[in-house]
């Protein structure tokens, strides 16, 4: 299914941002964790490096935290060039197994 719209919603372009950074980022800070867990100098939290279960702790912290910020900056840059792009072209979003079709 192919949806053309002449401008895309922000807050639906900042949830995608957020699910996609949040669930990337926690994944590999949680995998980071688990090396901590091991005794390796993974996770550094102001300087000081965190092992053990500590480690664990602010590895799970440190995911949503990243995704954050990470999906608030991107999202104003990419905003503001779906914003110029939209002047010149409608933006075009392809979706596979679409689930519901509302009118």
């Amino acid at each position: 299914m192919e949806v053309v719209a002449k401008r895309i919603s922000k807050i639906s372009l900042l949830k995608i941002l957020f699910i996609g950074f949040t669930v990337s980022m926690s994944t590999l800070t949680t995998s980071f964790g688990i090396a901590a867990l091991f005794g390796f100098n993974t996770i550094e939290w102001f300087g000081e490096y965190k092992t053990g279960i500590e480690g664990v702790f602010y590895a799970v912290l440190m995911g949503p935290i990243f995704g954050a910020i990470l999906s608030c900056m991107s999202w104003v840059a990419i905003t503001l060039g779906l914003w110029v792009y939209s002047f010149f072209n409608p933006i075009k979003v392809s979706f596979r197994h679409v689930i519901e079709h509302q009118e």
